[in-house]
């Protein structure tokens, strides 16, 4: 399908109108294109030719070389890197100077908890330790009245069956995953088959203090109540947006040195990472304790920050398209107000999210937009059109429909943010 615009519907459209329009034409060509390469690799795991080659794929332009660049580490991963470092250390002097129940299980019990808390740090330690704890009572206790009563395989064969079975069938999530580790670890199978209560005992007691002391060292981490997470996560959003928007310049007047170039990818990297770990990190909110913030607005915040993540995007692709310099020397210092105006809601938003109302945003955006508009109308009036090549006008349209995009994006954040009742989640619960 070729999309073509008809230039007589252009008349009495606003310069940002038809900048939207192109904007929009450009998303629908490179939606056909991820089509087409989604199409082309099923018939080829079908075994059947390809489609006709017809339409290439456009490279964003933080997708092209820039030179040299320095690895761009998530902080997350290296935190938790950090915490299961230093969970194993501590354990291994744990084992060494105490020598708790367990001996030297805490040497390698406490890293495989810990990376285990690294990996999902949404799922509180406690919670983990809680589930194993119980499911570790039951066995104990089946350990010490039923299975000295057995005396052949049929009736171990049969308590084991029953246990799986129940274990399965009553439970589920992590509830099941604790009651399988206590089948196979509690009630251990030998031949000839003896029974050690001490060693039980001391066993259980090893397992729930390895839990809770990885719960205590997960506080390295950060606070594992779910809300303060969230709160720290938007806040991290926000702040790598006001960077990134105050630093859209054009092209050629972009950082070029290696600290330059990775600070910019550090920050393009937040900005894709946050919304869904803000996602999971959301989906464990106690609802019980806070009934005034529902799963749904945490959603709905999380689809509009991954928007204005898109709509940057689109900005920082069109800033880097060549524009003329005689829009741009013209228009510079507009754009750079409205940049420094987004920057500073941004920065605002990172310390208090709900700093801005979407009436009061709305209104000052669209005066902002009005004065731009006027001052391209102005600015048209006034230049030798002839002058333009097309190329030049269609990255100017990109580049006003980048603007008004994330404009738009801004006001959605403003929206969902002002639905959630941010206070409540500051409050310290006890």
């Amino acid at each position: 399908i070729s999309l073509t615009v008809d230039k007589n519907a252009f008349e009495g459209v606003s310069y940002l109108d038809r900048a939207a329009l192109v904007v929009t034409r450009q998303e629908l060509v490179k939606l056909e294109t991820l089509i087409h390469a989604m199409l082309d690799c099923t018939r080829d795991l079908a075994g059947a030719p390809a489609l006709a080659a017809g339409v290439k794929s456009a490279a964003s332009s933080r997708s092209r070389s820039q030179g040299f660049m320095l690895p761009v580490m998530d902080p997350d991963h290296l935190l938790g890197a950090f915490f299961a470092a230093a969970s194993l250390a501590v354990g291994f002097l744990i084992c060494i100077y105490i020598d708790p129940p367990g001996h030297t299980g805490w040497f390698w019990m406490t890293g495989i908890v810990a990376m285990i808390v690294a990996g999902t740090q949404q799922l509180k330690a406690s919670v983990l330790g809680k589930s194993i704890g119980q499911a570790s009572v039951i066995g104990l206790l089946a350990y010490v009245f039923i299975m000295p009563q057995l005396s052949t395989f049929v009736g171990l064969g049969t308590l084991l069956f029953i246990s799986m079975v129940v274990v399965c069938y009553f439970f589920t999530g992590l509830f099941r995953m604790a009651g399988m580790i206590a089948v196979i670890n509690e009630i251990s199978v030998s031949n000839p088959q003896t029974y050690n209560f001490a060693a039980m005992a001391n066993a259980f007691i090893f397992t729930i203090a390895v839990f809770f002391f990885v719960f205590a060292m997960s506080y390295m981490l950060r606070s594992p109540r779910p809300e303060k997470a969230v709160l720290g996560l938007v806040g991290r959003f926000f702040r790598s947006a006001a960077f990134l928007v105050a630093r859209l310049e054009p092209a050629q007047g972009r950082p070029t040195t290696i600290l330059g170039r990775w600070r910019i990818a550090f920050h393009w990297q937040e900005l894709w990472s946050l919304p869904a770990k803000i996602s999971a990190w959301g989906r464990f909110i106690d609802r019980k304790k806070f009934p005034a913030n529902t799963p749904e607005q945490v959603q709905d915040l999380v689809t509009n920050l991954q928007t204005l993540a898109y709509r940057l995007d689109e900005l920082h692709d069109a800033g880097g398209m060549g524009q003329a310099v005689s829009l741009t020397r013209a228009l510079g210092e507009d754009i750079h107000t409205w940049r420094m105006d987004m920057a500073n809601a941004f920065d605002k938003w990172s310390r208090h999210p709900d700093a801005h109302a979407t009436a009061d945003l709305q209104g000052s955006l669209d005066k902002r937009l009005d004065t731009l508009e006027t001052r391209i109308e102005m600015l048209l009036g006034q230049t030798d059109t002839t002058e333009l090549s097309h190329e030049d006008g269609r990255n100017f349209f990109r580049l006003m429909g980048g603007i008004r995009g994330v404009a738009a994006a801004a006001v959605g954040c403003a929206g969902s943010s002002g639905t959630i009742d941010w206070a409540q989640w500051r409050e310290e619960m006890f």
